[in-house]
């Protein structure tokens, strides 16, 4: 072989390995180019199921508080309505009159006070995980808080059965007997308001 030939020979050779390179070049390129498109497709589809996935948590959040609203009042207004049936009964419960278990209403009043204690611990616990469904949270614990205040009856059959009940029941308990505790300081013996100085 001539120089002149293995001179051919290598730029021959040079020029395939040179196209062979622009060609594997060129396929990395169109290749990058898909894994874009790829990609690019990949994270449309990702965003569309985001916002779907998005729209079905609202749709579920907004079930979750219908019937945590609708079972709340029921149980409210079925409690209502046991004291517009008995409103003989209403002052053990609000007006801080005391029951002894010899009283012929000792049977129903024991009964509606563990019925009124099922709410509270229901409506306590469904306010504490969901606040957010309620316009005033707050409000439902000052329900409770004045209830625990104004019954004595409420006040007894939580301290006979506290194992029954929730921790977050029994600190608004604590603070309904710290609020009797008050509105009895500030009363007289005779029950009548004292005068403040």
């Amino acid at each position: 072989m001539t120089p002149s030939d293995e001179q051919r020979l290598y730029w021959s050779r040079d020029l395939f390995y040179k196209k062979l390179a622009l060609l594997v070049s060129g396929g990395g390129f169109i290749l990058i180019i898909a894994g874009l498109l790829f990609t690019h497709r990949q994270i449309s589809i990702n965003t569309e199921q985001l916002r779907l996935n998005t729209t079905q948590s609202e749709k579920v959040a907004k079930s979750i508080r219908a019937n945590v609203e609708n079972a709340t009042v029921t149980h409210v207004t079925t409690l209502d309505r046991i004291f517009i049936e008995n409103p003989s009964l209403t002052p053990y419960f609000y007006e801080r009159k005391t029951i002894t278990d010899k009283d012929k209403d000792y049977p129903k009043v024991t009964a509606i006070a563990f019925m009124e204690l099922d709410v509270f611990d229901l409506v306590v616990t469904q306010n504490k995980h969901y606040p957010e469904f309620w316009d005033t949270p707050g409000a439902w614990d000052e329900w409770v808080i004045d209830s625990f205040a104004n019954s004595p009856i409420l006040r007894d059959t939580l301290d006979k059965y506290p194992s029954w009940y929730g921790n977050s029941l029994k600190d608004l308990a604590i603070k309904g007997k710290a609020k009797a505790a008050e509105q009895a300081a500030e009363a007289e013996p005779s029950g009548r308001p004292r005068e403040k100085a």
